[in-house]
């Protein structure tokens, strides 16, 4: 019996093609229809929103202190009308200049919380998981995936993201890192030079909220280094136009970082944070990812899936199947062809082996990693999938792999005709309503949004301790307070007029006084010796904390257990001098 073969597409793997669906919808909806079913990516927008404002309340507000400080630092700037002009938080470098990189999210957070209180940060946070976790699901489905194969990986890169779905400004380099990969990844396959106009004017943006903007800088680096270096790898097409166009977008985008009010002094402040071992060992997130953990697990299968496609395209001629092609499909067969044949080429495997390495070595890259090789993980399987359902003698993997395909064209020409719009704006108002109506339902008394900090995880009822005087004293002994780098973000916010040593601005103090800061709560040698230096006067920390065990056995304080929750320990100096605050 003679095989059918086929010849391979002469095109490059950067060159346009129309990927039309080949299924059309077997009749239409009614007009009424497609406003009130809402389709897949409505569903998705609404349970995230909904779960994050109603379920996640808490965990957006209390998984570490970072939320306190930007809101203190934040209403800090509200109140002066300008940039802080220096360190007037700890006793450790008082009154010395340090730079807020992310004033303008600590503003913007700030504000919503002068105006909405607690509930306000939460849905706000709510709002840009739920659009950026709908923006990379079409993400997924715009490089061809099939929305049966698109729905299980968006939700894997999801589930990665939510590691930092808290009220801090890594929440806008989500959006911004997702947009800059998808903008970038459309000007490699068309070489529209228009599509890297907005990079410069979005990095000053960018640069002003959030240090992730080097992620931003280091895609775009990499895709030049691509196109000088392996011009094979960009297009056979105008290869200097695309030097050129790369070398003088990225060149602007270094220059725009540099208009912060912090200018070159921002960049050497960040390079001096990445260079110092003692300070980034004192923020558990600059780890390595724990694979005992259930995010460590998604991100180790995806990483598999992403090897295992790698293997195939290395061990597979062109990175295309050596089987025939069954051309009974039709039209389907043709499309299935040109998605085989294609992506996610040079780049794609180039920020894949980029992001993969910064996640391997920090847990907070892994949801950078989400966004940005999801959709390059999710084409490259597409493109074997592809394979599979026009081959001839595969069997059942043709078989499955055809189900998959025509299913998801089915799914997505009835979604195409959905006004999705509608409900999203709908559940956004929803949320807005809740968030003025302090909580409750529209109608309703009972609120069932009230975000606060856990007093289970933050020294909450000693600060209300504090607060009465129901200590021996009444109040605290002038000079500065020693508490955890977690606990210290939050008694900056609500004991506004004390210090404490440091708190979690690790890139703000030299290495010396993060190792002093690890000697006392350690108890190690010395301890007592720096409380002097210090001038800590009194002691708020856990009641497991080696250095509580100590001063409950130290002369000339006075502990007790601050809370009903037996979470802190309160050690004032006796007998006790001026209020503090």
């Amino acid at each position: 019996m003679k095989e059918t073969t086929t010849k391979p597409l002469n095109q490059t793997e950067n060159q346009p093609v129309n990927l039309a669906f080949p299924l059309q919808s077997q009749g239409g909806l009614s007009a009424l229809a497609r406003w009130m079913i809402p389709s897949i990516q409505v569903m998705l927008f609404g349970a995230i929103l909904l779960g994050v404002v109603f379920l996640g309340q808490v965990r957006v507000i209390s998984t570490d202190g970072d939320t306190a400080l930007h809101l203190r630092l934040g209403s800090d700037m509200l109140a002066q009308g300008g940039l802080p002009q220096g360190n007037f938080l700890t006793s450790a470098d008082y009154g010395q200049p340090f730079i807020a990189w992310e004033w303008l999210s600590e503003l913007i957070f700030a504000s919503i919380w002068s105006w909405f209180g607690l509930n306000g940060v939460v849905a706000f946070v709510a709002g840009m998981v739920a659009l950026t976790s709908t923006c990379l699901f079409r993400a997924v489905q715009k490089r061809g995936v099939p929305l049966l194969l698109a729905l299980p990986l968006t939700l894997a890169a999801i589930a990665l993201t939510s590691i930092h779905w808290l009220a801090r400004p890594h929440i806008f380099s989500l959006l911004l890192t997702l947009w800059w990969s998808e903008q970038l990844w459309s000007y490699w396959q068309s070489g529209n030079p228009r599509k890297l106009w907005p990079f410069p004017f979005v990095l000053v943006l960018w640069a002003n909220l959030h240090s992730g903007y080097i992620a931003g800088l280091l895609m775009l680096a990499t895709a030049t280094v691509l196109v000088w270096m392996f011009p094979r790898a960009a297009s056979t097409r105008e290869i200097m136009a695309r030097r050129w166009q790369l070398t003088r977008t990225l060149a602007a985008c270094c220059l725009a970082a540099l208009i912060t009010p912090w200018g070159v002094s921002g960049w050497l402040h960040l390079f001096t944070f990445f260079s110092s071992g003692t300070a980034l060992s004192n923020v558990q997130e600059w780890g390595s990812p724990d694979f005992h953990q259930l995010y460590g697990k998604i991100f180790l299968v995806l990483l598999l899936l992403l090897g295992a496609c790698g293997v195939l395209r290395g061990w597979l001629r062109g990175g295309r199947a050596l089987q025939p092609v069954d051309r009974g499909m039709g039209a389907s067969a043709s499309v299935l062809e040109q998605w085989a044949t294609r992506e996610p080429g040079a780049l794609g495997w180039a920020l894949a082996g980029v992001f993969t390495a910064m996640a391997l070595v920090s847990v907070r890259a892994l949801p950078l990693w989400a966004v940005v090789v999801t959709p390059i993980l999710g084409r490259e399987i597409t493109a074997w999938g592809a394979e599979w359902a026009v081959a001839v003698g595969l069997g059942k993997t043709t078989q499955v792999s055809r189900m998959v395909f025509e299913r998801s064209w089915r799914i997505e020409a009835i979604e195409g005709r959905q006004h999705s719009w509608g409900w999203m704006v709908s559940l956004s108002i929803l949320v807005v309503v809740v968030v003025a109506n302090h909580g409750a339902l529209p109608g309703g008394r009972t609120p069932l949004l009230k975000a606060h900090f856990s007093p289970q995880l933050f020294p909450v009822e000693a600060v209300q301790t504090i607060q009465r005087g129901a200590f021996p004293g009444g109040v605290l002994p002038a000079g500065a307070g020693f508490t955890t780098l977690e606990w210290a973000d939050y008694i900056e916010l609500t004991l506004a007029h004390t210090l404490v040593m440091v708190d979690s601005r690790v890139d703000a103090f030299d290495e010396q006084v993060l190792s002093d800061y690890q000697t006392i709560f350690g108890g190690e040698p010395g301890w007592d010796q720096l409380m002097e230096k210090y001038d800590i006067r009194w002691v708020l920390v856990p009641v497991e904390a080696p250095v509580a065990q100590l001063m409950k056995l130290t002369q000339g304080w006075v502990c007790l257990a601050a809370d009903t929750h037996q979470l802190a320990l309160l050690c004032v100096q006796t007998p006790p001098s001026s209020v503090a605050y």
